[in-house]
């Protein structure tokens, strides 16, 4: 009888409901064939850096505790030696719609947001190894929370910014209004254009509407350097 060993088992055990699941069958033309049903947990080394972008390889090492390959060599069987169930697949979650009634102008959306991000943040690091080195998945979460706290920010010090002329800058804020004639047919470029401020406005709006145009452009450029760089990463770790 072989005496197979896993060399990278960490955990292992028969199953013996309701009874030992083993048989041998012996064949006319001399084959032995030995089945055994055994669950294993396998150590199976990681390099996270280009999680979740990354592809891993867990390999199924099986040697001889006491026999050298000089008196025993083991050969996978020729065919499908490996089978798999079909409908086995991993759980994942569908995004099937979304309301915006509960998003309205007293929602603290920006709290919310900050707080979801924490959550998946501390989820992601809990269900993975803990590492010494810097993942994908951590340059993502790390830079979406930093938006989320500059639009915080942003929001914060608009009432702060004011004319330093004005006595009610405390009470109240400044409205603008920026008073066109409406045109015949729409114009694409003056509507763009009017929701930029002018002189008129007070500095809070101008801060607004800076930071409309300046996040989406900065998120949009992070989003371009980031696949880029790590999807270049990933074809070029196959490669080697």
């Amino acid at each position: 009888m072989p005496d197979l060993f896993f060399s990278n088992e960490k955990e292992g055990h028969f199953h013996n409901i309701i009874m030992p699941n083993v048989y041998i069958r012996i064949f006319p033309n001399g084959s032995v064939l030995y089945s055994i049903r055994i669950s294993l947990t396998l150590a199976c080394p990681m390099n996270l850096k280009l999680y979740p972008l990354d592809r891993q390889i867990c390999s199924l090492r099986m040697a001889s505790y006491g026999w050298t390959t000089n008196d025993l060599v083991f050969l996978w069987k020729e065919g499908d030696p490996v089978q798999v169930v079909k409908n086995l697949h991993l759980p994942r979650f569908t995004l099937e719609k979304f309301l915006t009634d509960y998003c309205n102008s007293k929602t603290n959306t920006g709290v919310t947001t900050l707080l979801t991000m924490a959550t998946q943040t501390s989820g992601i690091n809990a269900s993975l190894p803990p590492v010494s080195y810097t993942k994908a998945i951590d340059v993502w979460t790390g830079v979406c929370l930093t938006f989320v706290f500059g639009a915080l920010l942003e929001f914060a010090l608009k009432p702060l910014v004011r004319h330093p002329g004005d006595p009610l800058a405390l009470e109240k804020r400044l409205q603008c209004e920026v008073h066109m004639q409406a045109p015949k047919r729409p114009n694409c470029c003056k509507t763009w254009l009017s929701k930029f401020p002018t002189r008129q406005c007070s500095r809070s709006k101008r801060i607004d509407v800076i930071s409309r145009i300046t996040f989406p452009l900065v998120f949009a450029l992070f989003n371009l350097v980031y696949w880029s760089t790590y999807l270049f990463r990933e074809e070029e770790d196959e490669t080697f």
